[in-house]
């Protein structure tokens, strides 16, 4: 069994996660804000975003109809997936776009520190460019 999405209450609109995953949004409003992030229907809360992410032994999107009626907002799809009674974002890879997300630029209207708190945007350090050389290369220098 693959280790679930921990609890968490992040909160984007279903038109920051079409923008944030190059994703169409079908169906739904793009204003429609999702409250949480989730993998597992089973352990998923009312008005999250259910991420369908295929596996060895299983594929989330088996798992729409479901995460409809355990009451997700929306769900992350593969794009010729999408369920007409749940709105759905359709990317080409959700497992690659649920790792875009947390790196969008969100706007910090809704975080909870102050104004004059909050970091400028793209304050954070860039990761490093990697080497396309061989490891074995890169050690004996």
């Amino acid at each position: 069994m693959a280790t679930s999405i921990p609890s968490n209450r992040c909160a984007f609109t279903l038109g920051e996660i079409a923008a944030a995953t190059d994703g169409k949004l079908v169906g739904g409003d793009a204003r429609a804000m999702t409250i949480g992030v989730s993998t597992d229907t089973r352990e998923m809360q009312r008005g999250a975003l259910f991420v369908a992410l295929m596996g060895a032994a299983s594929d989330g999107h088996d798992y729409l109809t479901q995460a409809a009626a355990r009451g997700a907002l929306g769900a992350l799809v593969s794009r010729g997936r999408e369920l007409a009674s749940l709105p759905c974002v359709a990317v080409e890879d959700t497992l690659a776009a649920l790792g875009f997300v947390p790196k969008a630029d969100f706007p910090l209207s809704r975080s909870a520190v102050p104004p004059e708190k909050r970091p400028p945007r793209n304050s954070w350090p860039q990761p490093r460019a990697r080497s396309s050389a061989p490891r074995s290369q890169l050690l004996e220098t």
